[in-house]
């Protein structure tokens, strides 16, 4: 029978990466579609599954290409097997006339330092429990607009690293890439402040500190518990 615990009892230790960078591959990604290095592109990286939300991002691309031509999608990620959804996914690139625009990469290997090549990163999930995606881009000094769901909040403040909008609300998620997009100056100030908040919270290095910090106070504690009983 499941018991409510008390929320004093419970101790969250959020997931750590290790920090690197490699300006190479994230110029070789641009490269590899013809795409130069002032030319915007906002990204996504991920598993293509419906659950990722991707028609959210095309229809919120769809409204950027109209107030922005130049701008280019870059998609990282494959589905499970023969993916269906993927080729759902391409058809509707085509209807909305993104075929010159969005780029299916489909696996990348080592994405997470690939994503330097954009200029800000989407997290456009129904439900992220808590995206390694989102604090990969964060340290590469990128701002990510995420959806206010899941885990997203606890590392995303909006305003701060980047926006939260609202999960399938593709026109705010279209205005704020627009807004990302005019602003290199707000880029860049969101972007130091999520590779501060990655160093700060979620390195291996503070990870690893954090467990064993809780492992010595249960052990404390048990030995505390063991000394009363046998006094």
């Amino acid at each position: 029978v499941y018991k409510r615990q008390d929320p004093g009892r419970v101790t969250t230790i959020p997931n750590g990466i290790a920090l690197e960078s490699d300006p190479e591959v994230a110029a070789n990604l641009r490269a590899s579609v013809g795409v130069s290095p002032d030319t915007p592109v906002v990204g996504f990286v991920g598993r293509l599954s419906p659950g990722k939300g991707l028609e959210m991002l095309l229809g919120a691309a769809a409204r950027l290409r109209t107030r922005r031509p130049d701008f280019q999608l870059f998609i990282l990620g494959d589905g499970p097997g023969v993916n269906g959804y993927v080729r759902k996914l391409r058809a509707m690139a085509d209807q909305l006339g993104l075929s010159d625009h969005v780029h299916f990469f489909g696996y990348v290997d080592r994405a997470a330092t690939a994503c330097a090549a954009f200029d800000a990163q989407v997290v456009c999930s129904r439900a992220e429990p808590f995206g390694l995606v989102t604090v990969e881009a964060m340290a590469q000094g990128l701002p990510v607009v995420a959806t206010n769901s899941g885990g997203s909040p606890e590392i995303v403040r909006d305003g701060v690293e980047g926006f939260l909008v609202a999960p399938g609300d593709a026109e705010t998620l279209a205005l704020r890439l627009d807004c990302l997009l005019d602003s290199p100056g707000l880029r860049r100030e969101m972007g130091r402040r999520g590779r501060e908040r990655v160093r700060r919270r979620f390195t291996v290095d503070h990870m690893l500190g954090a467990t064993e910090v809780l492992y010595m106070k249960v052990l404390g504690l048990a030995l505390v518990k063991e000394r009363r009983a046998t006094a």
